[in-house]
């Protein structure tokens, strides 16, 4: 399996990247692939923005950009208080089930796992992500194409956990990060480590470091310039994307 850093400067720089591969495994044989990287400050929503309910004014008075991600589930608060993952294989690949909300259980279950070897309580939740002392630390979404399963996550290490109740001011649901709850500082590097060996034990997989190759990163740049910069895709939004 192939682990890969990403640095984007943007967050839909990153959603472009992970798509891109998706698309390569089937058009170029690219290989399953583990990616790690951290975003700007940003408000990412699902696919169908019209469940969300997002304090949009405020997004707009501090300038926090807008976009939209390609998979289903709730919006979320990026910022690099946060690490991003993405789990990039065949659909049913990797001993996982081809159904998609079991494949996500087990995949969740293995973030939760790295967390608990943190010395944290941390529990999947039915709803997708992961829980720590009952208090949401993690979300995850997916999207398949053609075969071919994305599963990403992002776990809130430091994140601003204040600006994310103004953010969100009708969520019931309770949010934390993982140094709130270890009561330390957490290396995102290291927790990176830690995931990535949970991976490859569960599922069979030797990692080696990797890079895009020049076809993915083709891809990536038209998907950025098509879709995740258009305003077409980033409706209603408008001018609120940056």
């Amino acid at each position: 399996m192939r682990l890969l850093w990403l640095h984007p400067s943007r967050t839909v720089e990153a959603l472009a990247v992970e798509e891109a591969i998706l698309r390569s495994m089937l058009e170029n044989g690219s290989p399953n692939t583990l990616c790690f990287w951290r975003g700007k400050r940003c408000v990412v929503f699902g696919f169908n923005p019209n469940h969300d309910k997002v304090n949009l004014t405020l997004c707009g008075e501090l300038g926090i950009p807008v976009c939209r991600r390609n998979s289903g589930g709730g919006a979320i608060y990026q910022d690099e208080g946060n690490l991003n993952y993405s789990l990039i294989a065949a659909q049913g690949g990797l001993g996982l089930p081809q159904e998609m909300q079991r494949a996500r259980w087990i995949i969740d279950s293995v973030i939760a796992g790295a967390l608990a070897d943190l010395g944290l309580r941390a529990r999947p939740m039915s709803s997708g992500g992961v829980s720590v002392n009952g208090k949401k630390v993690s979300g995850s979404a997916q999207f398949a194409l053609w075969g071919y399963l994305l599963h990403h996550g992002v776990i809130a290490v430091n994140t601003d956990v204040g600006l994310i109740r103004e953010l969100f001011p009708s969520s019931r649901v309770e949010v934390t990060t993982l140094e709130r709850e270890l009561g330390r500082s957490v290396g995102i590097e290291e927790l990176a480590r830690r995931i990535a060996a949970r991976i490859a034990q569960t599922f069979g997989e030797e990692l080696f470091k990797g890079e895009l190759t020049e076809a993915e990163a083709e891809a990536a740049r038209l998907l950025l310039e098509e879709k995740y910069l258009s305003d077409e895709w980033n409706r209603p939004w408008g001018n609120l994307y940056v």
